[in-house]
């Protein structure tokens, strides 16, 4: 095993029917102190990852390796990992001080050692001065606060989180994912996050694992993700893709319907049907880029610091732009013509064949 890595998955499967594999055939390595972010849509195996590596739930097959030793028979309980959950998990009954203060007695901790913990514990999270109350007394956010204190008191390798931000509202949501970013960063600890909230895999992990099918269709850091989708259900998950589906020339696509657009440096055999995918962000307004398309305006919706305009070809299909604002002339009006542009870099293209298409 890599001592970089504090996780190997190797071989993993798992069945709940006996018939049906959830996953596959997994295989994956968690470097210490990352933040890794398992994407993915709803029953995509991504929570059935985390609950395998939690102890919740046990491979039908394959080893879960950490620090080098077999885990995927250790009981939850002993395996020493901290977990924030989506529903918080906090004991009603219990004051703040005292939910952080059960795993620590639980691991047999004296008095002295366990005041000190969470005392440093409720500082890291900025709750030092709720440690009497119960939960029922707190906010959502400081209730979340509480939840991932009390993941790190006893200060675990790894921290698992399923969702914990699910419940919270957007402007909450986004001042916790950098406050659980500014934690990680302080204390170095291993995190692995399951989330579906693509913005949130982006903006919060150091890498992360895309789930489709039980499998990871791509591991990577998020810029590469989003700038070097390695397939078309990539390019069509993570953020937003104008597709334009057709059949490849020597220097074109000619889409359905016989609209023509240049794709200059394809680098695919003509005759191939292929999707040629460009980010909204990437379409401007020119007659004088590489490649352009004639369109009209379908709608327009002004979002302050851009605009995002929807277009019709002259084949039904539709493109997304954002334009800064202002880069609309202000008499453009649903129907007005105008010409799309962006540059064959900005574009991906995919064969037929390829994994999402």
């Amino acid at each position: 095993m890599d001592q970089d890595n504090l996780i190997e998955m190797v071989g993993v499967q798992k069945s709940y029917d006996g018939a049906h594999l959830v996953i596959p055939d997994l295989n994956l390595s968690i470097r210490r102190g990352e933040f890794l972010t398992l994407l993915g849509a709803s029953g995509s195996g991504k929570t059935t990852t985390l609950m395998m590596l939690a102890g919740f739930e046990n491979p039908t097959c394959g080893q879960i390796m950490m620090d080098g030793r077999p885990i995927q028979d250790v009981p939850a309980h002993q395996r020493g990992i901290g977990m924030v959950f989506q529903n918080y998990a906090l004991f009603p009954h219990m004051t703040v001080a005292e939910n952080l203060a059960y795993p620590l007695k639980m691991r047999g901790n004296d008095k002295t050692v366990t005041k000190d913990k969470v005392g440093r514990a409720l500082d890291l999270v900025q709750l030092s001065a709720m440690a009497e109350r119960k939960p029922a007394q707190l906010s959502g956010g400081q209730q979340q606060r509480v939840a991932l204190a009390r993941a790190l008191v006893f200060e675990p390798e790894l921290v698992l989180m399923d969702e914990p931000l699910g419940a919270l509202d957007k402007n909450l949501r986004e001042h916790m994912q950098f406050e659980i970013k500014q934690i990680h960063r302080q204390l170095g600890v291993t995190v692995v996050y399951v989330t579906h909230d693509q913005s949130e895999a982006l903006t919060m992990s150091d890498r992360v694992a895309v789930f489709h099918d039980g499998r990871i269709e791509q591991l990577a850091p998020p810029a590469e993700l989003y700038d070097r989708p390695s397939t078309a259900y990539i390019a069509a998950f993570i953020g937003e893709n104008n597709g334009l589906d057709g059949v490849l020339t020597d220097s074109s696509l000619v889409l359905d319907g016989g609209l023509r657009v240049p794709l200059p440096g394809h680098g695919l055999l003509p005759g191939l049907r292929a999707r040629a995918m460009v980010r909204p962000e990437s379409v401007r307004l020119s007659k004088d880029l590489s490649v352009s398309v004639q369109a009209r305006v379908a709608d327009m919706a002004y979002l302050g610091d851009h605009t995002r305009l929807v277009a019709r070809l002259d084949n039904g299909n539709t493109v997304v732009a954002k334009l800064t604002s202002g880069a609309l002339p202000e008499d453009t009006s649903v129907g007005a013509p105008l010409v799309l542009g962006w540059e064959p870099e900005d574009m991906l293209v995919f064969p037929q064949g390829a994994a999402g298409f």
